[in-house]
């Protein structure tokens, strides 16, 4: 049984799911969040590759707004909502097929605390379980998206987690992000009966930043550290992350791009773009 198939089936025992194969703390690690009260939008979209064996064409993607905002100095809270969309056509003259659905994933509701004067932040949130396992096309599309963290868009499942995050730049605008920490997952699909399993989580990159540009890239990766039918390789799912970003004034715009590390993800790539911007004061 290859690596994704273990791992879906010990997170969704019982939740029927169109998973469809050969990944924040609730921001990705290179959205700057400028201000202390600021709104992103993230926009993903897998490459599979085009047409497959079958003649069908798949688009999927993940919309992602958040939200944070200063409840004390140094204190946030912050809101995301993973929304997914997936469409499939066949372009046939006697038997057309065209399909599309939209589906939102697992909201995000989390606090951040950020010492005064320390490359040090710490998240803790949860992941509260809306999905609907009738929108499973879509769900399954923005799984394609998320790569290692295809989990937020599985029904019934509570995410909870806390990371430490580390930022060090030097003079000459060098930086360096560093990101670790735990991720329980609660399942509570299975007929009454919870089950529950361990994520860790990790997540590092090296760039170049300004007052203008950041250029960043680096792994980043999760860890099923409860599966008991996988090795160390198995149970690890991995992707690179290449992001560049631009500051204007109160405006970081910018592109990114993912490349699964592991083979077994359907998608070849994923691109996209994000925005964020500070809100009033």
């Amino acid at each position: 049984m290859k690596k994704l198939s273990k791992i879906r089936l010990a997170l969704a025992a019982g939740v029927a799911l169109l998973l469809m194969h050969s990944t924040l703390m609730a921001q990705s690690m290179w959205l700057e969040m400028p201000g202390k009260n600021s709104f992103a939008l993230e926009m993903s979209q897998a490459q599979f590759g085009g047409i497959n064996a079958y003649g069908f064409n798949r688009n999927a993607w993940v919309f992602t707004p958040s939200l944070r905002m200063e409840l004390l100095e140094g204190q946030f809270i912050k809101f995301e909502l993973p929304i997914a969309y997936g469409s499939m056509n066949y372009a046939s003259p006697a038997d057309p097929f065209d399909y599309s659905e939209t589906a939102l994933g697992n909201p995000y509701i989390g606090f951040e605390i950020r010492p005064k004067n320390s490359g040090f932040s710490f998240d803790l949130g949860a992941r509260i379980p809306i999905a609907k396992d009738d929108k499973d096309f879509a769900l399954s599309s923005g799984e394609h998206v998320a790569l290692d963290r295809f989990w937020i868009f599985l029904p019934d499942l509570t995410l909870i987690d806390g990371l430490m995050n580390y930022k060090i730049q030097t003079k000459e605008g060098i930086i360096l992000r560093f990101r670790f920490g735990p991720e329980l997952a609660i399942n509570s699909a299975g007929g009454g009966k919870t089950e529950t399993e361990l994520f860790l989580r990790y997540g590092a990159m090296l760039g170049y930043q300004n007052s203008t540009i950041s250029i960043l890239a680096g792994p980043s990766g999760t860890y099923f550290a409860t599966a008991e039918d996988c090795d160390f390789s198995e149970c690890l799912l991995e992707q690179f992350d290449v992001a560049f970003t631009l500051s204007v004034k109160r405006v970081r715009p910018g592109i990114h791009f993912k490349l699964p590390i592991d083979e077994e993800f359907a998608a070849k790539s994923v691109i996209g773009a994000h925005l964020a911007f500070a809100l009033a004061e």
